[in-house]
């Protein structure tokens, strides 16, 4: 049995994201499964596997780094088209767990593969509603830039958002914000205990 984490990034300085990833693949491990971690590389671009003491990381070429503007969504880009590649030729099996976090999902639809969907903190376009309070702060071209990013992002998100077969979310008020912009349906969500899963 494999767990699929499908996360943007996987390096210890990435804080309380980095945490919460290696409590799910410990928990993991202790449950049966090779957790096997797929993401883009923020070192060195070497795409050689690393194993870990729960499990093992594939980390895919980041070509981010040469372009400041859309960063995002160039990596989200370059996730999904690497992931697709590694993904399928490979079986998912029925009893392989497959988690995403938010747009690190997008192709996972296209490969027909089931997954459960971490949502963000919020929906991306309450995000740019948000900012745009301290507008008259920011230039013009900002604001166009921030404008193209987020409508571009929003795609994104909405394909991860339909496609994932449950969620989990950081409280009741943020799957209400993602039913408002997205719909969500039905389907099955949780919101974590705080320093469990």
């Amino acid at each position: 049995m494999i767990l699929w984490m499908i996360v943007q990034t996987y390096d210890k300085n990435r804080g309380s994201f980095h945490s919460m990833t290696k409590n799910i693949v410990e928990q993991g491990k202790k449950r049966g499964y090779l957790p096997l971690i797929l993401c883009l590389n923020n070192q060195d671009n070497s795409q050689r596997p690393t194993e870990l003491q729960n499990g093992v990381v594939i980390r895919f070429h980041n070509p981010s780094k040469k372009f400041p503007i859309f960063k995002n969504i160039i990596e989200a880009i370059a996730r999904r088209k690497q992931i697709i590649r590694y993904l399928r030729p490979l079986e998912i099996k029925e009893n392989d767990l497959v988690y995403a976090n938010g747009e690190s999902a997008w192709g996972l639809g296209k490969l027909g593969i089931k997954y459960h969907l971490r949502m963000g903190d919020v929906p991306v376009l309450h995000h740019l509603k948000n900012l745009s309070i301290a507008k008259h702060k920011v230039s013009i071209l900002t604001r166009i830039v921030r404008w193209i990013h987020f409508h571009i992002y929003y795609l994104i998100e909405k394909k991860c958002v339909e496609n994932a077969e449950s969620y989990s979310v950081a409280s009741e008020e943020t799957m209400e914000l993602f039913r408002k912009y997205y719909g969500c349906g039905d389907k099955p969500y949780f919101v974590p205990k705080k320093g469990g899963l």
